[in-house]
């Protein structure tokens, strides 16, 4: 698996879970459970918080890697083994 699909797995895995709480508010609304549906949305609230720190993070991540692969610098980084694993992981486009 490579990967690029490694990480589309866990996006959906996120993303599924995120749908799932969801829907575990939208049941417990519906049966009338008010404790319940305060728990699950202080939970769906912080699910919601870490996703887009996740996003936020991921963002930075790719630009911080672009401005290091520029001049004047950018053919050094690329020297190291490490940094063409990260330009490949999270620059490259399927």
């Amino acid at each position: 698996m490579n990967p690029q699909s490694s990480e589309d797995v866990d996006r959906l895995r996120k993303e599924n879970d995120l749908l799932a709480l969801e829907m575990r508010v939208v049941r417990a609304r519906s049966s009338g459970h008010r404790q319940e549906v305060e728990d699950l949305e202080v939970e769906l609230a912080a699910a919601r918080r870490q996703n887009r720190e996740l996003e936020r993070a991921r963002r930075d991540l790719t630009r911080l890697l672009q401005r290091l692969g520029r001049r004047p610098y950018g053919w050094i980084f690329r020297r190291l083994r490490a940094f063409r694993r990260l330009e490949e992981r999270w620059l490259r486009d399927d």
